[in-house]
Protein backbone atom coordinates (compact mmCIF):
# COMPACT_ATOMS: atom_id res chain seq x y z
CA UNK A 1 0.00 0.00 0.00
CA UNK A 2 3.00 2.47 0.84
CA UNK A 3 4.65 1.94 -2.54
CA UNK A 4 1.28 2.82 -3.88
CA UNK A 5 0.49 5.52 -2.66
CA UNK A 6 4.21 7.18 -3.37
CA UNK A 7 3.59 6.32 -6.85
CA UNK A 8 -0.10 8.32 -6.18
CA UNK A 9 2.16 11.21 -4.98
CA UNK A 10 4.84 11.13 -7.65
CA UNK A 11 2.66 11.32 -10.26
CA UNK A 12 0.81 14.28 -8.59
CA UNK A 13 4.11 15.79 -8.52
CA UNK A 14 5.45 15.45 -12.01
CA UNK A 15 2.20 15.37 -13.81
CA UNK A 16 2.85 18.45 -15.45
CA UNK A 17 6.04 17.25 -17.15
CA UNK A 18 3.76 14.27 -18.20
CA UNK A 19 0.82 15.85 -19.16
CA UNK A 20 -1.01 18.90 -20.60
CA UNK A 21 -2.70 20.56 -17.31
CA UNK A 22 -5.26 22.33 -19.92
CA UNK A 23 -6.77 19.46 -21.63
CA UNK A 24 -4.77 16.56 -20.01
CA UNK A 25 -3.71 14.69 -22.90
CA UNK A 26 -0.14 13.05 -22.22
CA UNK A 27 2.21 15.47 -24.10
CA UNK A 28 4.22 14.48 -26.64
CA UNK A 29 8.05 12.40 -26.02
CA UNK A 30 9.94 15.97 -27.43
CA UNK A 31 7.79 18.15 -25.36
CA UNK A 32 8.54 16.20 -22.33
CA UNK A 33 12.40 16.16 -22.52
CA UNK A 34 12.16 19.60 -23.37
CA UNK A 35 10.79 20.56 -19.90
CA UNK A 36 13.12 18.28 -18.37
CA UNK A 37 15.96 19.48 -19.92
CA UNK A 38 14.89 23.04 -19.13
CA UNK A 39 14.66 22.30 -15.57
CA UNK A 40 17.35 20.42 -15.54
CA UNK A 41 19.54 22.85 -16.99
CA UNK A 42 18.16 26.27 -15.25
CA UNK A 43 17.85 24.53 -11.83
CA UNK A 44 20.26 21.72 -11.54
CA UNK A 45 23.08 22.97 -14.01
CA UNK A 46 24.23 26.11 -12.81
CA UNK A 47 24.62 25.34 -8.83
CA UNK A 48 26.17 21.67 -10.09
CA UNK A 49 28.70 24.20 -11.89
CA UNK A 50 29.19 26.01 -8.88
CA UNK A 51 29.86 23.55 -6.42
CA UNK A 52 32.34 21.59 -8.96
CA UNK A 53 34.59 24.30 -8.43
CA UNK A 54 34.24 24.93 -4.90
CA UNK A 55 34.87 20.93 -4.49
CA UNK A 56 37.51 20.92 -7.06
CA UNK A 57 39.62 24.29 -5.29
CA UNK A 58 39.63 22.29 -1.69
CA UNK A 59 39.23 18.46 -1.77
CA UNK A 60 43.00 18.22 -2.79
CA UNK A 61 44.35 20.95 -0.48
CA UNK A 62 42.61 19.53 2.33
CA UNK A 63 43.45 15.76 1.17
CA UNK A 64 47.31 16.44 1.02
CA UNK A 65 46.94 18.19 4.59
CA UNK A 66 45.49 15.52 6.41
CA UNK A 67 42.06 17.27 6.91
CA UNK A 68 39.86 15.44 4.14
CA UNK A 69 37.34 15.28 6.72
CA UNK A 70 36.89 18.90 6.76
CA UNK A 71 35.89 18.54 3.00
CA UNK A 72 32.89 16.24 3.32
CA UNK A 73 32.03 18.04 6.21
CA UNK A 74 32.06 21.91 4.56
CA UNK A 75 30.45 20.22 1.16
CA UNK A 76 27.78 18.31 3.89
CA UNK A 77 26.65 21.56 5.60
CA UNK A 78 26.04 23.51 2.07
CA UNK A 79 24.19 20.26 1.20
CA UNK A 80 22.04 20.29 4.03
CA UNK A 81 21.41 23.86 4.43
CA UNK A 82 20.42 23.45 0.35
CA UNK A 83 18.16 20.19 0.66
CA UNK A 84 16.31 21.64 4.12
CA UNK A 85 16.05 24.95 2.49
CA UNK A 86 13.71 23.45 -0.60
CA UNK A 87 12.23 20.84 1.17
CA UNK A 88 11.86 21.41 5.06
CA UNK A 89 9.20 24.48 4.33
CA UNK A 90 7.44 22.34 1.71
CA UNK A 91 7.11 19.79 4.08
CA UNK A 92 4.03 20.88 6.80
CA UNK A 93 2.42 20.99 3.74
CA UNK A 94 3.11 17.83 2.04
CA UNK A 95 3.04 15.95 5.25
CA UNK A 96 0.00 17.20 6.94
CA UNK A 97 -2.14 19.45 4.36
CA UNK A 98 -2.66 16.96 1.51
CA UNK A 99 -6.41 17.81 -0.33
CA UNK A 100 -7.13 14.18 -0.16
CA UNK A 101 -6.99 13.70 3.53
CA UNK A 102 -10.57 12.92 4.45
CA UNK A 103 -10.61 10.30 1.39
CA UNK A 104 -7.35 8.60 2.57
CA UNK A 105 -8.93 8.41 6.10
CA UNK A 106 -11.80 6.80 5.06
CA UNK A 107 -10.17 4.54 3.16
CA UNK A 108 -9.10 0.99 4.81
CA UNK A 109 -5.50 2.70 4.53
CA UNK A 110 -3.48 1.74 7.66
CA UNK A 111 -2.32 5.50 8.81
CA UNK A 112 1.49 4.15 8.94
CA UNK A 113 1.44 3.89 5.24
CA UNK A 114 -0.25 6.90 4.12
CA UNK A 115 2.80 9.32 6.18
CA UNK A 116 5.09 6.78 5.12
CA UNK A 117 4.68 7.47 1.32
CA UNK A 118 4.54 11.28 2.13
CA UNK A 119 7.52 11.27 4.31
CA UNK A 120 8.96 9.42 1.41
CA UNK A 121 7.82 12.29 -0.85
CA UNK A 122 9.72 14.92 1.34
CA UNK A 123 13.03 12.65 1.32
CA UNK A 124 13.05 12.50 -2.23
CA UNK A 125 12.50 16.37 -2.87
CA UNK A 126 15.47 16.64 0.16
CA UNK A 127 17.77 14.12 -1.62
CA UNK A 128 17.15 15.84 -5.39
CA UNK A 129 18.38 19.39 -3.83
CA UNK A 130 20.79 17.91 -1.30
CA UNK A 131 22.08 15.97 -4.23
CA UNK A 132 22.98 19.13 -6.07
CA UNK A 133 25.84 19.40 -3.79
CA UNK A 134 26.74 15.87 -2.44
CA UNK A 135 26.43 13.96 -5.19
CA UNK A 136 28.65 16.48 -7.28
CA UNK A 137 31.41 16.59 -4.53
CA UNK A 138 31.80 12.60 -4.02
CA UNK A 139 32.42 12.57 -7.70
CA UNK A 140 34.88 15.33 -7.29
CA UNK A 141 36.24 13.71 -4.26
CA UNK A 142 36.49 10.01 -6.32
CA UNK A 143 38.23 11.66 -9.20
CA UNK A 144 40.79 13.74 -7.22
CA UNK A 145 41.94 10.91 -4.60
CA UNK A 146 43.49 7.62 -5.83
CA UNK A 147 40.73 5.05 -6.46
CA UNK A 148 40.28 2.95 -4.15
CA UNK A 149 37.20 0.82 -2.84
CA UNK A 150 37.14 2.59 0.56
CA UNK A 151 36.89 6.05 -1.20
CA UNK A 152 34.07 5.13 -2.99
CA UNK A 153 32.18 3.41 -0.73
CA UNK A 154 32.37 6.38 1.49
CA UNK A 155 31.46 8.68 -0.42
CA UNK A 156 28.44 6.86 -1.30
CA UNK A 157 27.55 6.34 2.37
CA UNK A 158 28.10 10.01 2.98
CA UNK A 159 25.29 11.13 -0.01
CA UNK A 160 22.88 8.44 2.01
CA UNK A 161 23.81 10.13 5.47
CA UNK A 162 23.37 13.63 4.29
CA UNK A 163 19.79 12.33 2.64
CA UNK A 164 18.99 11.22 5.93
CA UNK A 165 19.79 13.64 8.16
CA UNK A 166 18.19 16.45 5.82
CA UNK A 167 14.67 14.27 5.71
CA UNK A 168 14.57 14.50 9.41
CA UNK A 169 15.65 17.97 10.04
CA UNK A 170 13.05 18.82 7.36
CA UNK A 171 10.49 16.50 9.05
CA UNK A 172 11.19 18.40 12.14
CA UNK A 173 10.88 21.83 10.94
CA UNK A 174 7.78 20.64 9.15
CA UNK A 175 6.04 19.78 12.69
CA UNK A 176 7.00 23.03 14.09
CA UNK A 177 5.84 24.97 11.56
CA UNK A 178 2.33 22.58 11.46
CA UNK A 179 1.98 23.20 15.18
CA UNK A 180 2.63 27.51 14.92
CA UNK A 181 -0.02 26.80 12.52
CA UNK A 182 -2.41 25.18 14.58
CA UNK A 183 -2.00 27.46 17.51
CA UNK A 184 -1.48 30.87 16.08
CA UNK A 185 -4.56 33.29 14.61
CA UNK A 186 -2.09 35.11 11.72
CA UNK A 187 -0.13 31.69 10.54
CA UNK A 188 1.12 32.82 7.28
CA UNK A 189 2.53 35.93 8.67
CA UNK A 190 4.45 33.64 11.58
CA UNK A 191 5.30 31.15 8.32
CA UNK A 192 6.55 34.00 6.76
CA UNK A 193 8.55 35.60 9.22
CA UNK A 194 10.17 31.83 10.39
CA UNK A 195 11.28 31.57 6.57
CA UNK A 196 12.89 35.04 6.65
CA UNK A 197 14.65 33.98 9.96
CA UNK A 198 16.13 30.91 8.60
CA UNK A 199 17.27 32.76 5.36
CA UNK A 200 18.81 35.61 7.35
CA UNK A 201 20.48 32.96 9.15
CA UNK A 202 21.27 31.00 5.84
CA UNK A 203 22.78 33.93 4.42
CA UNK A 204 24.89 35.22 7.54
CA UNK A 205 26.23 31.71 7.50
CA UNK A 206 26.87 31.53 3.90
CA UNK A 207 28.65 34.88 4.35
CA UNK A 208 31.07 33.65 7.11
CA UNK A 209 31.42 30.25 5.55
CA UNK A 210 33.18 31.99 2.84
CA UNK A 211 35.16 33.45 5.06
CA UNK A 212 36.27 30.31 6.75
CA UNK A 213 36.96 28.53 3.54
CA UNK A 214 39.29 31.39 2.15
CA UNK A 215 41.31 30.89 5.62
CA UNK A 216 41.35 27.01 4.53
CA UNK A 217 42.61 27.62 1.17
CA UNK A 218 45.28 29.58 2.64
CA UNK A 219 46.50 27.35 5.20
CA UNK A 220 44.62 23.92 4.98
CA UNK A 221 47.02 22.10 7.62
CA UNK A 222 46.48 24.32 10.01
CA UNK A 223 42.82 22.79 10.21
CA UNK A 224 43.83 19.30 10.00
CA UNK A 225 43.21 18.84 13.88
CA UNK A 226 40.39 16.95 15.63
CA UNK A 227 38.54 19.46 17.04
CA UNK A 228 37.07 19.51 20.37
CA UNK A 229 33.44 20.01 21.85
CA UNK A 230 30.38 20.22 19.16
CA UNK A 231 32.91 20.41 16.21
CA UNK A 232 33.31 16.86 17.10
CA UNK A 233 29.89 16.17 15.71
CA UNK A 234 31.46 17.24 12.27
CA UNK A 235 34.30 15.68 12.40
CA UNK A 236 32.41 12.40 12.86
CA UNK A 237 30.00 13.50 9.74
CA UNK A 238 33.18 13.70 7.97
CA UNK A 239 35.41 11.02 8.85
CA UNK A 240 32.25 8.85 7.38
CA UNK A 241 32.51 10.58 3.81
CA UNK A 242 36.07 9.03 4.11
CA UNK A 243 35.31 5.60 4.57
CA UNK A 244 35.56 4.86 8.28
CA UNK A 245 33.44 2.26 9.10
CA UNK A 246 33.36 3.36 12.95
CA UNK A 247 32.28 6.66 12.16
CA UNK A 248 30.00 5.62 9.83
CA UNK A 249 28.35 3.14 11.68
CA UNK A 250 28.14 5.94 14.99
CA UNK A 251 26.24 8.43 12.43
CA UNK A 252 24.08 5.80 11.08
CA UNK A 253 22.89 5.01 14.24
CA UNK A 254 22.18 7.87 15.52
CA UNK A 255 20.24 8.85 12.46
CA UNK A 256 17.97 5.97 13.14
CA UNK A 257 17.44 6.33 16.52
CA UNK A 258 16.43 10.50 15.74
CA UNK A 259 14.40 9.00 12.36
CA UNK A 260 11.88 6.43 14.59
CA UNK A 261 11.57 9.00 17.56
CA UNK A 262 10.24 12.06 14.55
CA UNK A 263 8.50 8.47 12.84
CA UNK A 264 6.66 8.42 15.95
CA UNK A 265 6.45 12.07 16.48
CA UNK A 266 4.86 12.32 13.07
CA UNK A 267 2.20 9.47 13.68
CA UNK A 268 0.98 10.57 17.08
CA UNK A 269 0.52 14.38 15.48
CA UNK A 270 -1.13 13.64 12.06
CA UNK A 271 -5.08 13.32 12.93
CA UNK A 272 -4.57 15.95 15.87
CA UNK A 273 -3.02 18.79 13.22
CA UNK A 274 -5.57 17.83 10.28
CA UNK A 275 -8.27 17.98 12.99
CA UNK A 276 -7.74 21.02 14.92
CA UNK A 277 -10.26 23.29 14.75
CA UNK A 278 -9.57 26.82 13.88
CA UNK A 279 -9.02 29.35 16.87
CA UNK A 280 -11.67 32.21 17.10
CA UNK A 281 -11.53 35.16 18.91
CA UNK A 282 -14.15 36.07 21.54
CA UNK A 283 -16.25 39.05 19.20
CA UNK A 284 -16.63 41.88 22.07
CA UNK A 285 -18.94 43.45 20.44
CA UNK A 286 -22.30 42.43 18.82
CA UNK A 287 -21.77 41.45 14.80
CA UNK A 288 -24.93 44.10 14.37
CA UNK A 289 -23.01 47.25 15.65
CA UNK A 290 -20.14 46.92 13.42
CA UNK A 291 -21.16 49.33 10.09
CA UNK A 292 -20.27 46.98 6.77
CA UNK A 293 -18.74 49.02 3.95
CA UNK A 294 -20.05 49.08 0.39
CA UNK A 295 -17.06 48.51 -2.06
CA UNK A 296 -17.00 48.61 -5.54
CA UNK A 297 -17.02 45.38 -7.63
CA UNK A 298 -13.06 46.18 -8.64
CA UNK A 299 -12.01 46.89 -5.30
CA UNK A 300 -13.39 43.41 -3.61
CA UNK A 301 -12.04 41.67 -6.22
CA UNK A 302 -8.74 43.35 -5.34
CA UNK A 303 -9.50 42.75 -1.57
CA UNK A 304 -9.89 39.13 -2.98
CA UNK A 305 -6.52 38.97 -4.38
CA UNK A 306 -4.96 40.74 -1.87
CA UNK A 307 -6.25 38.01 0.52
CA UNK A 308 -5.05 35.10 -1.16
CA UNK A 309 -1.96 36.57 -0.98
CA UNK A 310 -1.29 37.36 2.39
CA UNK A 311 -3.14 34.09 3.70
CA UNK A 312 -0.45 31.80 2.45
CA UNK A 313 3.24 31.70 3.47
CA UNK A 314 4.35 29.96 0.15
CA UNK A 315 2.68 32.93 -1.97
CA UNK A 316 4.39 35.37 -0.49
CA UNK A 317 7.10 33.89 -0.20
CA UNK A 318 8.12 32.75 -3.35
CA UNK A 319 6.01 35.90 -5.24
CA UNK A 320 6.76 38.64 -3.19
CA UNK A 321 9.97 38.81 -1.45
CA UNK A 322 11.17 41.45 -3.29
CA UNK A 323 9.02 43.85 -1.44
CA UNK A 324 10.79 43.32 1.41
CA UNK A 325 14.23 43.37 -0.03
CA UNK A 326 13.48 46.44 -2.39
CA UNK A 327 13.13 48.59 0.70
CA UNK A 328 16.38 46.96 2.46
CA UNK A 329 18.25 47.59 -0.48
CA UNK A 330 17.27 51.23 -1.11
CA UNK A 331 18.12 52.01 2.87
CA UNK A 332 21.72 50.26 2.10
CA UNK A 333 22.38 52.39 -0.59
CA UNK A 334 21.62 55.22 1.71
CA UNK A 335 23.62 54.26 4.24
CA UNK A 336 26.70 53.20 2.29
CA UNK A 337 26.17 55.52 -0.62
CA UNK A 338 29.95 57.28 -0.22
CA UNK A 339 31.51 53.63 -0.33
CA UNK A 340 29.17 52.74 -3.00
CA UNK A 341 29.63 55.92 -5.64
CA UNK A 342 33.66 55.66 -5.13
CA UNK A 343 33.20 51.79 -6.46
CA UNK A 344 30.80 52.91 -9.28
CA UNK A 345 33.29 55.96 -9.99
CA UNK A 346 36.81 53.82 -9.91
CA UNK A 347 34.58 51.09 -12.17
CA UNK A 348 32.85 53.28 -14.45
CA UNK A 349 34.74 56.68 -14.21
CA UNK A 350 34.95 57.17 -18.43
CA UNK A 351 31.59 56.61 -18.66
CA UNK A 352 29.40 59.46 -17.39
CA UNK A 353 26.20 59.22 -15.98
CA UNK A 354 26.33 54.91 -15.68
CA UNK A 355 26.14 54.39 -12.01
CA UNK A 356 22.45 55.81 -11.56
CA UNK A 357 21.35 53.84 -15.11
CA UNK A 358 22.90 50.71 -13.31
CA UNK A 359 21.33 51.33 -10.60
CA UNK A 360 18.02 51.68 -11.93
CA UNK A 361 18.16 48.53 -13.83
CA UNK A 362 19.10 46.94 -10.98
CA UNK A 363 15.95 48.17 -9.09
CA UNK A 364 14.20 46.94 -11.84
CA UNK A 365 15.47 43.54 -11.71
CA UNK A 366 14.76 43.32 -8.35
CA UNK A 367 10.91 44.45 -8.59
CA UNK A 368 10.87 41.36 -11.48
CA UNK A 369 11.30 38.82 -8.94
CA UNK A 370 8.11 39.52 -7.51
CA UNK A 371 5.14 36.97 -9.54
CA UNK A 372 2.23 36.80 -7.82
CA UNK A 373 -0.06 37.53 -11.23
CA UNK A 374 1.39 34.13 -12.60
CA UNK A 375 -0.07 31.66 -10.52
CA UNK A 376 -2.79 33.87 -9.82
CA UNK A 377 -4.77 31.83 -12.39
CA UNK A 378 -4.06 28.64 -11.35
CA UNK A 379 -4.76 28.95 -7.62
CA UNK A 380 -8.04 29.71 -8.16
CA UNK A 381 -8.30 25.94 -8.56
CA UNK A 382 -12.02 24.27 -8.04
CA UNK A 383 -13.09 27.90 -7.13
CA UNK A 384 -12.42 29.07 -10.75
CA UNK A 385 -16.82 28.88 -10.69
CA UNK A 386 -16.69 31.31 -8.51
CA UNK A 387 -15.01 33.77 -10.20
CA UNK A 388 -16.61 33.11 -13.67
CA UNK A 389 -19.87 33.13 -11.86
CA UNK A 390 -19.64 37.11 -10.28
CA UNK A 391 -21.45 39.91 -11.84
CA UNK A 392 -18.63 40.95 -13.24
CA UNK A 393 -16.67 41.64 -16.47
CA UNK A 394 -13.89 38.91 -17.05
CA UNK A 395 -11.89 41.85 -18.00
CA UNK A 396 -12.44 43.59 -14.56
CA UNK A 397 -10.92 40.02 -13.01
CA UNK A 398 -8.08 40.36 -14.91
CA UNK A 399 -7.68 43.69 -13.86
CA UNK A 400 -7.63 43.22 -10.39
CA UNK A 401 -4.92 40.56 -10.67
CA UNK A 402 -2.77 43.02 -12.40
CA UNK A 403 -3.37 45.38 -9.61
CA UNK A 404 -2.45 42.94 -6.79
CA UNK A 405 0.92 42.65 -8.47
CA UNK A 406 1.30 46.34 -8.87
CA UNK A 407 0.15 46.85 -5.25
CA UNK A 408 2.13 45.00 -3.98
CA UNK A 409 6.13 45.59 -6.32
CA UNK A 410 5.40 49.05 -7.01
CA UNK A 411 5.55 51.25 -3.53
CA UNK A 412 9.02 48.94 -2.55
CA UNK A 413 10.06 49.87 -5.78
CA UNK A 414 9.38 53.66 -5.68
CA UNK A 415 11.27 53.88 -2.51
CA UNK A 416 14.09 52.08 -3.93
CA UNK A 417 14.17 54.10 -6.90
CA UNK A 418 14.01 57.30 -4.62
CA UNK A 419 16.73 56.19 -3.05
CA UNK A 420 18.80 55.20 -6.14
CA UNK A 421 18.22 58.51 -7.26
CA UNK A 422 19.76 60.22 -4.11
CA UNK A 423 22.47 58.54 -4.19
CA UNK A 424 23.72 58.36 -8.20
CA UNK A 425 20.95 60.92 -10.16
CA UNK A 426 23.31 63.84 -11.25
CA UNK A 427 20.54 65.98 -12.59
CA UNK A 428 16.90 66.55 -11.92
CA UNK A 429 16.32 64.65 -15.12
CA UNK A 430 18.29 61.71 -14.25
CA UNK A 431 16.65 61.41 -10.69
CA UNK A 432 13.59 61.26 -12.91
CA UNK A 433 13.96 58.58 -15.02
CA UNK A 434 15.74 56.54 -12.29
CA UNK A 435 12.29 57.04 -10.22
CA UNK A 436 9.86 56.61 -13.19
CA UNK A 437 11.64 53.39 -15.20
CA UNK A 438 11.17 51.02 -12.37
CA UNK A 439 7.25 52.21 -11.93
CA UNK A 440 7.04 51.46 -15.39
CA UNK A 441 9.16 48.44 -15.90
CA UNK A 442 6.63 46.94 -12.73
CA UNK A 443 3.69 47.57 -15.15
CA UNK A 444 5.44 45.61 -17.98
CA UNK A 445 6.32 42.30 -15.90
CA UNK A 446 2.31 42.57 -14.61
CA UNK A 447 1.31 42.38 -17.90
CA UNK A 448 3.57 39.89 -18.70
CA UNK A 449 2.98 37.68 -15.47
CA UNK A 450 -0.55 37.82 -15.86
CA UNK A 451 -0.23 36.47 -20.05
CA UNK A 452 2.07 34.38 -18.61
CA UNK A 453 -0.17 32.87 -16.03
CA UNK A 454 -2.68 32.46 -18.87
CA UNK A 455 -0.87 29.97 -20.66
CA UNK A 456 -1.49 26.34 -20.09
CA UNK A 457 -3.23 27.22 -16.83
CA UNK A 458 -3.35 24.00 -14.63
CA UNK A 459 -5.84 24.55 -11.80
CA UNK A 460 -6.33 20.32 -11.11
CA UNK A 461 -3.18 20.60 -8.36
CA UNK A 462 -3.47 18.95 -5.55
CA UNK A 463 -0.60 21.43 -3.46
CA UNK A 464 -0.54 24.79 -3.44
CA UNK A 465 3.18 24.95 -3.88
CA UNK A 466 2.72 23.31 -7.65
CA UNK A 467 1.44 26.19 -9.38
CA UNK A 468 3.29 28.46 -7.17
CA UNK A 469 6.87 27.25 -7.27
CA UNK A 470 7.45 23.92 -9.65
CA UNK A 471 5.30 25.30 -12.69
CA UNK A 472 7.14 26.74 -16.10
CA UNK A 473 5.05 29.46 -16.16
CA UNK A 474 6.73 30.98 -13.05
CA UNK A 475 10.00 29.81 -14.75
CA UNK A 476 9.09 32.48 -17.42
CA UNK A 477 7.73 34.89 -15.99
CA UNK A 478 11.16 35.45 -13.46
CA UNK A 479 13.12 35.27 -16.81
CA UNK A 480 11.07 37.19 -18.95
CA UNK A 481 12.47 40.60 -18.38
CA UNK A 482 16.05 40.13 -18.96
CA UNK A 483 16.37 41.16 -22.51
CA UNK A 484 15.09 44.23 -21.56
CA UNK A 485 17.16 44.58 -18.57
CA UNK A 486 20.01 43.65 -20.57
CA UNK A 487 18.80 46.68 -23.32
CA UNK A 488 18.63 49.09 -20.05
CA UNK A 489 22.30 48.40 -19.07
CA UNK A 490 24.06 47.25 -22.57
CA UNK A 491 22.15 49.75 -24.44
CA UNK A 492 23.71 52.55 -22.53
CA UNK A 493 27.03 51.53 -21.96
CA UNK A 494 26.77 51.66 -26.20
CA UNK A 495 25.50 54.45 -26.86
CA UNK A 496 26.49 56.82 -23.95
CA UNK A 497 28.85 58.95 -25.71
CA UNK A 498 25.44 59.89 -28.05
CA UNK A 499 22.61 60.09 -25.40
CA UNK A 500 22.71 61.39 -21.78
CA UNK A 501 21.65 59.35 -18.79
CA UNK A 502 18.66 61.04 -17.99
CA UNK A 503 17.22 60.65 -21.67
CA UNK A 504 18.36 56.93 -21.79
CA UNK A 505 16.61 56.48 -18.43
CA UNK A 506 13.16 58.43 -19.18
CA UNK A 507 13.37 56.76 -23.11
CA UNK A 508 13.72 53.20 -21.50
CA UNK A 509 10.57 53.78 -19.62
CA UNK A 510 8.66 55.31 -21.79
CA UNK A 511 9.09 51.65 -23.77
CA UNK A 512 8.65 49.77 -21.01
CA UNK A 513 5.27 51.37 -20.56
CA UNK A 514 3.87 51.14 -24.35
CA UNK A 515 5.28 47.32 -24.15
CA UNK A 516 2.80 47.09 -21.01
CA UNK A 517 0.40 48.89 -23.17
CA UNK A 518 0.53 46.01 -26.12
CA UNK A 519 0.49 43.12 -23.47
CA UNK A 520 -2.21 45.11 -22.02
CA UNK A 521 -4.33 45.11 -25.20
CA UNK A 522 -3.49 41.42 -25.81
CA UNK A 523 -5.15 40.68 -22.03
CA UNK A 524 -8.35 42.68 -22.15
CA UNK A 525 -8.50 39.91 -25.42
CA UNK A 526 -6.83 37.52 -26.12
CA UNK A 527 -6.43 36.48 -22.28
CA UNK A 528 -10.36 37.54 -21.27
CA UNK A 529 -11.15 34.56 -24.23
CA UNK A 530 -8.36 32.09 -22.41
CA UNK A 531 -9.84 32.58 -19.08
CA UNK A 532 -13.51 32.36 -19.78
CA UNK A 533 -12.24 28.93 -21.63
CA UNK A 534 -10.96 27.56 -18.70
Amino acid sequence: MTRILLKKQLREFFRGWFYDPRTGAARTKANTILMIAVFLGVSLGIPVAMIVSLATSLCAPLAEAGALWLYFAILGLIALLLGVLVSGFGASAAVYQGKDNDLLLSLPIPLRSIITARVLTVYLMGLLYSGVVSIPAAVVCCLTLPLRLSTVLGALVWVLLLSLLALVLSCLLGYVVAQINRRLKNKSYITTIIALVFLALYYVFYIRGMDFISSIASDPAAYGAVPEGAGRILWYFGRAGEGDLAAIGLVLAVLLVLGFLMGRLLIRSFLDVISAAKVTERIKKPAAEKASKQRSPFAALLGRDLGRFTASANYMLNCGIASLLLPLVGAALLWKRALLMEALGEAFGALPGFPVVLLATGVCAMAGMNDLATPSVALEGKSLWIARSLPVDTAQVLRSKLAAQLVVTAPSALFCGLCAAICAAGNALEALGCVLLPLCYCAFTACVDLRLGLWRTDIHWTQEIAPIKQSLNVLFALVCGAPLLILFAGGYFALSDTVGAGVWLLAMAALSAALACVFYRNLMRQGVRLFEAL
